[in-house]
């Protein structure tokens, strides 16, 4: 006898609270992983092999454990359109606002290399929204065709 097929196990959509604080979770951990990278590298320049190693076992678990975990949780995009809007908003934030603010400060600080990272940043995460609109379009435009047809 044939079984109905089932859909799958729809997920509750997560409360704005518990969203922000995952997300908040998931910026943490990426960045002790990046920190720790950096960290582990530069033990091991100064001959602090054994200080390197905890590094790099402490940032391969922040990412493959707790970053993983964390990210399978209902908290980002549903859809592939809305990752690229979400990654649109990142980008334009990080282009329009924070770098720009930043090299601003750097500079009235007279701290002139890092406004100049600052500024380098700002243009790549510009070329970056950039792609990510472009990516959209095509997909948009992908699913009016299938859509029509």
């Amino acid at each position: 006898m044939n079984q109905p097929m089932q859909a799958p196990p729809m997920h509750k959509p997560l409360s704005a609270r518990s969203r922000k604080n995952v997300m908040e979770a998931m910026r943490g951990e990426a960045f002790a992983f990046a920190q720790y990278k950096v960290f582990a590298r530069q033990a091991r320049l100064n001959g602090h092999n054994s200080i390197a190693d905890l590094f790099e076992k402490t940032a391969d678990e922040e990412y493959m454990e707790h970053f993983a975990e964390l990210s399978q949780l209902p908290v980002l995009a549903d859809t592939d359109e809305q990752a690229l809007n979400y990654a649109i908003a990142g980008e334009s934030h990080e282009a329009d606002t924070m770098y720009k603010l930043f090299a601003q400060e750097a500079l009235e600080d007279g701290d002139l290399e890092v406004a100049k990272r600052f500024t380098e940043l700002r243009h790549d995460e510009a070329v970056h929204r950039l792609a990510f609109q472009d990516a959209l379009i095509r997909l948009q435009t992908s699913e009016r065709v299938a859509g029509g047809k």
